[in-house]
């Protein structure tokens, strides 16, 4: 149930997102070993984006949102972090800063999260999932 949202610039060609993607998902599910990992990019022409009161003007600063179950381990999300902007870096540089990628981590108790028709707190596999999860530190 992972999801990342990575807003960038527009300037890559497919075989490049997919692997953007496909990395992404892979740093993702490193650290939390979780069904359901969905990403999405969001791309933006430099008119459409202003950073500091500039449209268009310089290299765009990319940001990854995670929304995301509960993740206990702060070092896990330290590795994350390193791991999400090490992929967005070598897939995005030369077109966007990507030393200036911004990643925000949403967190959500299962209780605060519907799919399938129920609460994810009521799904006995679910909360297991992210009870294992929360047991045992990400790698």
């Amino acid at each position: 149930m992972p999801l990342l949202f990575l807003e960038a610039p527009t300037g890559l060609d497919a075989r490049t997102k997919a692997t953007l993607m496909a990395e992404l998902t892979g740093a993702v599910d490193r650290t939390y070993r979780f069904p359901d990992t969905r990403i999405f990019l969001r791309e933006y022409p430099a008119e459409n984006i202003c950073q500091d009161g500039r449209v268009g003007a310089g290299a765009v600063r990319p940001v990854a949102f995670l929304e995301a179950p509960e993740l206990a381990s702060v070092d896990a999300k330290r590795a994350l972090v390193v791991d999400v902007q090490a992929v967005i870096a070598r897939h995005l540089a030369g077109v966007a800063d990507v030393e200036q990628t911004l990643v925000l981590i949403n967190q959500y108790p299962l209780e605060h999260v519907g799919w399938h028709r129920q609460l994810q707190s009521d799904n006995p596999v679910i909360v297991q999932v992210v009870e294992a999860m929360n047991a045992v530190p990400a790698p």
